[in-house]
């Protein structure tokens, strides 16, 4: 069985288009020398995966990075304001999720600035940093990983069925929809760019994240576990928009446009 079943494909974060090239990983891990932003550093990660991916698949689903809330599987929700929840006769019951395996790898490494706010488990962990005697505020930049990536979505049959019968079907049909399929999961770490000592190091943990920090005032901090960190999404549009003929008939899914995906990654 094929990852996210036949029709699936990652894509890339709003506002980047998807590109299938085959040195999307070694082009990726060439530019973590040069420090970046954040939110970039986020963008070309999903980029390096959906890409990885969609080179035997097609680009139908995309990856958006969570900003926000944390929509289940089977969110119905309105393209034109994400926000808003069209229904929730789809969701799809959690025992009913799998955890798709293996991801394409993306090894990267990427070095980011830290401006006037910080990525918020930096921030999160600021004052367990403190009580190991490191101002993460006067830190400029920081190594950058995202590890542990793992999915949780709901079979390809089964996502189609929940959608297309029932009252999810009579309250979505005539309308454009944008589906939450599932949840990319992931770890953060962060490490200072001067260098880091683990063998004489000592750690804090506390909030879901562990902080070390070393005798010349390197640090590490880490998600404990891998967390909800990107939405699998698709655009269903109205019924006879797209071939579809009735509520009876499978739907049809078209990926979401950049528009779609700037508007939800702004949900807060």
């Amino acid at each position: 069985m094929k990852i996210f079943g036949s029709a699936l494909a990652l894509a890339i974060i709003a506002g980047t288009m998807l590109s299938a090239c085959g040195d999307t990983k070694s082009n990726y891990e060439n530019s973590g020398k040069q420090a970046v932003a954040y939110i970039q550093a986020r963008r070309d990660f999903a980029q390096a995966l959906g890409s990885a991916v969609a080179q035997k698949q097609g680009p139908v689903y995309r990856l958006v990075a969570i900003s926000g809330p944390q929509y289940p599987v089977g969110s119905a929700l309105d393209p034109a304001n994400p926000a808003d929840a069209v229904t929730t006769a789809c969701l799809v019951p959690e025992p009913a999720l799998v955890a798709w395996a293996p991801l394409p790898a993306v090894n990267q490494s990427r070095n980011v600035s830290l401006g006037a706010s910080l990525p918020a488990l930096l921030g999160s962990a600021s004052s367990l940093l403190s009580k190991l005697g490191i101002n993460v505020a006067r830190t400029s930049s920081a190594n950058w990983r995202m590890e542990d990536v793992a999915q949780r979505l709901s079979p390809q049959a089964v996502f189609a069925e929940a959608i297309s019968t029932g009252s999810c079907a009579e309250q979505t049909s005539e309308r454009d929809i944008l589906f939450v399929r599932g949840v990319i999961y992931a770890k953060e770490t962060f490490t200072s760019t001067t260098g880091f000592n683990a063998a004489a190091s000592t750690s804090e943990s506390g909030g879901g994240f562990r902080v070390s920090a070393d005798q010349n005032g390197g640090f590490k901090v880490e998600d404990a576990q891998a967390i909800p960190r990107f939405h699998i999404v698709t655009l269903k549009p109205a019924a006879g928009s797209s071939g579809r003929s009735s509520l009876e008939s499978r739907p049809v899914f078209v990926a979401p446009s950049d528009e779609v995906l700037n508007r939800l990654s702004a949900v807060r």
